[in-house]
């Protein structure tokens, strides 16, 4: 399988990982255990930062997930950061969709932020992301 197979909806994993229907976690946990990780390694730890199951889920139903982000180093057991994400797709040189979702994530991120400390007329913000060549 490549990752040109994999065209997995983000939103609806992430609604099926945050479900209150432990059967939903399972199955959504399961179909990422068919995907290629690291091919899709910036939706994959997304998903693990913003999804609100723990790591013993992960183990339980998504055990080759947990065990490639091991055997490459990539922080997975404990909180993820967009900076980790950030670093793992340039490493595994993730698609630019795949970084242009890490870039509106971070933007609804540090928008809500902002209007949590008081800023709450802000409408939007722009976030953008530049790697060096």
């Amino acid at each position: 399988m490549t990752h040109e197979d994999i065209n997995y909806d983000y939103d609806t994993l992430l609604g099926m990982l945050n479900s209150e229907d432990q059967e939903n976690v399972v199955l959504a946990l399961t179909s990422l255990e068919n995907i290629e990780v690291l091919p899709n390694i910036v939706k994959t730890l997304l998903l693990r930062k913003e999804s609100a199951i723990g790591i013993s889920m992960w183990n339980k139903h998504a055990p080759t997930i947990v065990n490639v982000m091991k055997e490459n180093g990539i922080p997975f057991d404990s909180t993820v950061t967009f900076k980790q994400i950030s670093e793992a797709g340039v490493t595994h040189k993730a698609p630019k969709e795949h970084v242009q979702l890490l870039v509106e994530r971070i933007n609804a991120q540090v928008l809500k932020d902002l209007r949590d400390i008081g800023y709450d007329y802000l409408k939007s913000i722009e976030v953008k992301l530049d790697y060096a060549d």
